[in-house]
């Protein structure tokens, strides 16, 4: 099926999801996530004695027959880069676990996205949520005092609260830096506040997501009936035996930015946000604590009506789905009066709770995550632990996903599909909900223009070899998983979208599959990275070389895979259009015995030397290669000054085909290159010849007429000097110019 058969309508608030990152529960990342779901994996733990004893359990709560020895753990919650990240060891052991995850896991969703906050002009938010985590505070607050006597830096480092200043302040993000909290619906209401500043302007690219952590995270939970914990560490939304949820923790972060902006600047794209909403349900409940039906139904109302979408256009809604005996049929209730009808079965629920336990504040995020990649992948994984329906809840227009299934986009009564459209629910204990709609991303556009380069340059800058090792590693892994990555693409992200970090390294390869073998030979060699600290000064300079640089097809594949060397190439041949002088062009484009001997005339050789040397100049300051200064030798004196400004390309081509002509009217002569150094080749020169050039201690170029140079090259093979002949037919730079 083409993209162009899907019935595709933007209003133009649509908001492009092209990063994400995460840790959840028996996953590490997002793509173990999202393999783990389709697999039917759940990830909560179940622990022995051993292992709760070790982490601070009691005998006594052990004993107790209520006590669920089940949890969904925090991946890696014990490791932190601190030096990474700016903090120093001690800070490091005070600030919140679940913050320092957050740090990781942003860092990490802005490289999923291929960006970098250094050197970037656009403003780059952040709206997190974080658990409350009041035990780690006291203790940490506690010796904090205790060590420094200082209150203020301890609470800056231990307060989730901070998370976000925290973060923007080690990452150099710009743009609004916003923690908040609503509870369970945290996360997704950061990524409803995170769409709304990229519509109002406040930031161009904006991060979202939440974090949750209890500590010990390896812990189970005291099973009181009726309340929202399972009984047996099993969460079974919508079903028949549903007795409530587990607690999980994780993270997960994702990068949004305006569609039109993303499809622009060709990022890659999980998801595209059509519409949101936010509300609260007041008191139009039994209790604080209790759900809403009016407001569930009020708030899915509105983020239908902000898309653009009918109800009916949902394939499948990712369900808040705690497996409650009251949350349960409540938010069915809510999504049926707010679908209003619809075909039966014609819309799956899942839930991830079932999978990972409940994240609390991470738990809209994780939902979120496992929306895009549904519509993506056109994938709805099952939903685990469910076997008969519970008898309260009513379907209406519903089904739950019991078994992996692949979706289908739906028809709106024409040969014409719709986008595969997905929903996303979350609701926090205290009425804050949330709802957001989603749907598959763009096709990707195709590249148009000529072919592109044979070779690309992949770049690793990191902080460490160790790091540089692993991310090698990395790559070889995911290049082999997704061989049709596009390798232009990905040299450009690597070299324009990461850190200044110390540790480089650098290979050319053709494709994914020749990149993936030139990693693995690389580890396998055990290359090390090139070292340069931050503090090392990396100006660039540009030579531009003189006569005999020159040959055929000079510059062609440059032209060939280059826009911008060929913009530049073909204004220098319009400009010598422009003034009569049809040779550059000519020669350029010709390989034959005609095209060597025009090239051979001095004036074409100039004007040839000049449009090459500026073209690849220009080219070079494209690729952010901005020259300190810039030097040349004879002709490359009059590009160095062109390239700088101090005259037109037009000026210069003029000043050049004069020099030339003026040049090719003087004796015939020869010039050569000399292996050597003045006092070496000095006694050798005989009446008509001189140096033209002392390049070095030992390089030299010597001119002269035909038969003097001749004679000296013979000499120089008799002595065993080694020279080489420039392509010249005159003697420049000898007294035969005066």
């Amino acid at each position: 099926m083409t993209d162009k058969t899907i019935d595709r309508q933007y209003s133009g608030l649509e908001i492009a999801v092209i990063g994400m990152a995460g840790r959840f529960p028996s996953a590490e990342s997002v793509d173990d996530f999202w393999d783990n779901l389709v697999a039917g994996v759940e990830g909560i733990s179940h622990f022995d004695d051993a292992e709760l004893l070790a982490t601070g359990v009691s005998q006594e709560l052990l004993s107790d027959s209520r006590y669920v020895r089940s949890k969904g753990a925090f991946p890696g919650i014990e490791y932190f880069d601190a030096a990474f990240f700016g903090y120093t060891p001690a800070d490091a052991t005070i600030l919140d676990p679940q913050v320092r995850a957050l740090h990781e896991e942003v860092y990490h969703a802005l490289e999923d996205a291929g960006y970098s906050a250094e050197r970037r002009s656009e403003a780059i938010g952040l709206f997190l949520g974080a658990t409350n985590n009041l035990a780690w505070e006291t203790h940490t607050l506690r010796r904090h005092i205790e060590q420094t006597g200082v209150v203020f830096t301890g609470i800056q480092l231990n307060d989730k609260d901070f998370a976000a200043t925290r973060i923007a302040y080690s990452l150099g993000l710009t743009g609004p830096a916003f923690t908040l909290h609503t509870a369970c619906s945290t996360s997704l209401v950061a990524i409803d506040m995170a769409c709304r500043n990229i519509w109002t302007g406040s930031c161009q690219i904006a991060l979202a997501g939440g974090s949750g952590l209890t500590l010990p995270h390896k812990r189970g939970y005291l099973y009181q009936e009726n309340l929202v914990y399972s009984p047996d560490g099993h969460c079974r939304p919508f079903d028949s035996s549903a007795g409530g949820t587990v607690e999980g923790n994780g993270v997960g972060v994702v990068v949004l930015k305006r569609l039109e902006t993303a499809l622009r600047d060709g990022d890659h794209i999980y998801a595209t946000i059509k519409g949101s909403a936010t509300n609260n349900d007041g008191n139009r409940k039994v209790g604080y604590t209790a759900p809403s039906i009016e407001g569930q139904t009020e708030v899915i109302r509105k983020a239908y009506r902000m898309a653009g979408v009918s109800p009916q256009d949902i394939s499948y809604v990712e369900t808040h789905g705690t497996g409650t005996a009251l949350g349960d049929p409540i938010e069915v209730e809510a999504l049926t009066q707010a679908f209003g009808g619809g075909e039966p079965e014609s819309c799956g629920l899942g839930s991830v709770k079932a999978s990972i336990g409940h994240l609390d504040t991470a738990a809209g995020v994780a939902s979120f995550i496992k929306a895009c990649k549904v519509v993506e992948q056109a994938t709805a994984p099952k939903t685990l632990n469910f076997t008969e329906i519970n008898p309260n809840v009513r379907l209406g227009p519903f089904h739950v996903v019991a078994e992996t299934q692949p979706m289908k986009r739906k028809q709106d009564g024409t040969d014409k599909l719709k986008p595969l459209r997905a929903a996303v629910s979350a609701f926090g204990i205290g009425g804050t909900n949330a709802h957001l709609v989603i749907e598959e991303p763009p096709a990707a556009q195709q590249r148009d223009g000529m072919a592109g380069r044979e070779f690309n340059t992949f770049c690793v800058a990191a902080a460490s070899e160790e790091a540089v090792r692993l991310t090698k590693q990395r790559f070889v892994s995911h290049l082999r998983d997704h061989p049709e990555i596009d390798g232009a693409d990905l040299a450009w992200t690597m070299q324009n979208r990461q850190r200044d970090l110390p540790y480089r390294y650098a290979v050319g390869f053709r494709d994914a599959a020749d990149l993936a073998e030139r990693l693995e030979e690389s580890l396998d060699l055990e290359e090390p990275p090139t070292h340069e600290p931050r503090s090392t000064r990396r100006d660039v300079y540009f030579l531009f070389s003189g006569l005999g640089a020159q040959h055929l097809s000079m510059g062609r594949g440059l032209y060939n895979t280059e826009a911008v060397f060929r913009s530049h190439m073909d204004e220098g041949f319009e400009i010598c259009a422009s003034l009569g002088i049809t040779e550059p062009r000519e020669v350029f484009f010709a390989d034959d015995d005609e095209a060597a001997r025009k090239l051979a005339h001095i004036e074409t050789t100039k004007v040839m030397l000049l449009l090459v040397e500026n073209a690849m100049a220009r080219t070079l300051i494209a690729w952010g290669l901005t020259p300190k200064g810039m030097i040349g030798h004879s002709t490359g004196e009059l590009v160095a000054a062109c390239v700088s400004g101090v005259f037109s390309l037009e000026d210069a081509v003029r000043l050049l085909h004069k020099r030339g002509t003026l040049l090719h009217d003087t004796p015939p002569g020869r010039m050569s290159s000399v292996k050597a150094g003045e006092d070496e080749i000095r006694p050798y020169l005989r009446e008509g010849l001189s140096f033209a050039a002392l390049n070095s201690p030992e390089d030299t170029t010597v001119t002269g007429t035909v038969e003097a140079v001749e004679a000296f090259e013979r000499m120089c093979t008799e002595v065993g000097i080694d020279y080489r002949s420039v392509g010249a037919v005159n003697a420049y730079h000898s007294d035969a110019m005066n």
